[in-house]
């Protein structure tokens, strides 16, 4: 994703089995959102992305249980592009 901006990671366990909609609103910066399911093998697990300059969103179905990681990254390559955000996950 963004290869030159900080990503900050937060854990999502499924209490029950369902879809999970997770809403992302930056300001002042151009987030991208991602879901993987091993911090360290971002390419092979990620399984939804979100980067569409107008707020991102991802529906997730998970099992009860289930954990995923949440990233949330700037967009830019080559410098740290951050900024505040509300991160939201509903059922």
């Amino acid at each position: 994703m963004g290869q030159g901006s900080s990503e900050q990671v937060w854990r999502l366990t499924a209490d029950e089995a369902g879809d999970y909609v997770v809403d992302l609103a930056g300001y002042g910066f151009d987030p991208v959102l991602y879901a993987v399911t091993d911090c360290a093998d971002l390419q092979s697990t990620c399984i939804a992305l979100s980067d569409t300059r107008h707020g991102e969103q991802l529906v997730l179905t998970l099992d009860a249980a289930q954990t995923v990681f949440l990233m949330v990254d700037g967009t830019a390559n080559y410098e740290n592009v951050s900024g505040t955000y509300e991160l939201r996950v509903d059922r």
